[in-house]
């Protein structure tokens, strides 16, 4: 039970930089758009991020300090478990790779725009979910309350009628 509280821990702690994700790579777009290159843009848009998201991006930017092929970049996008993201870091280090170019940018724009869409999606539908739920559990509830205001009030009556 103890491991399976951990494991769940985790996955709360992945699903949490996985939101803050799309927001540190918001940053990072804006910086590359300002024709910085990507691993200045990385190292600045680390400023705002959260400790635990602050740690790996600081991973990553010495991993990518010892090796200058595609390796880090995967590895950060595999810890987070989502395929989408190593997509997003591929097209990443395509931009380090090919270099400062406009399609470059541009598929990188379009596949985390894609991410940040679809990740806002399931977070929207996640809060309706959650919203469902409530209004059903308000109208159960109703309901009982309902149902015991009759048994008051047939209980009521039957002792009118008995005389008490």
């Amino acid at each position: 039970m103890f491991l399976s509280k951990y494991n769940l821990l985790e996955e709360d702690k992945r699903r949490r930089l996985e939101m803050e994700f799309v927001e540190v790579f918001s940053y990072i777009r804006i910086y590359l758009v300002n024709k910085e290159n990507v691993y200045s843009s990385i190292k600045k848009a680390s400023q705002y991020t959260s400790k635990e998201m602050n740690e790996e991006l600081n991973k990553l930017l010495i991993r990518i300090d010892e090796d200058k092929t595609i390796v880090p970049f995967l590895d950060f996008g595999h810890y987070f478990k989502n395929k989408v993201i190593d997509e997003v870091m591929i097209a990443l280090y395509q931009m380090v790779d090919g270099g400062y170019s406009e399609n470059f940018i541009n598929q990188f724009i379009n596949v985390f725009d894609e991410f940040k869409a679809r990740s806002n999606n399931e977070a929207l539908f996640k809060r309706y979910s959650k919203m469902g739920t409530i209004n059903q559990m308000s109208l159960v509830g109703s309901g009982y309350l309902m149902f015991v205001m009759l048994l008051v009030i047939i209980n009521i009556i039957g002792d009118l009628t008995n005389g008490f």
